[in-house]
């Protein structure tokens, strides 16, 4: 995002750059390359789930549910990791 009164990136903003060489082939290849990085920068920083989560009003007790369920299946996944890591080693 850019902060329109002084045009520089707000604090917290994802930022890809693309650079332009005249040539077509090559400046939409570093398009594709700037979406595919914009993309994962995205999935990395978790927005696209918190807007997902944002969509509709959660009520404290179901948004407490909510966390619990997923701290349990953290919890689970994580200890089918740490037994394949296990079963793996010996």
């Amino acid at each position: 995002m850019i902060n329109k009164k002084r045009d520089q990136p707000i604090a917290g903003g994802l930022e890809v750059f693309v650079s332009q060489t005249g040539d077509f082939k090559k400046d939409k290849a570093n398009v594709d390359f700037a979406l595919r990085d914009f993309k994962k920068k995205i999935k990395k920083s978790g927005i696209m789930n918190e807007l997902r989560q944002r969509e509709a009003y959660m009520s404290p007790s179901k948004y407490k549910r909510y966390r619990k369920n997923e701290a349990i299946k953290r919890r689970k996944r994580d200890e089918k990791k740490q037994e394949w890591t296990n079963n793996q080693s010996e």
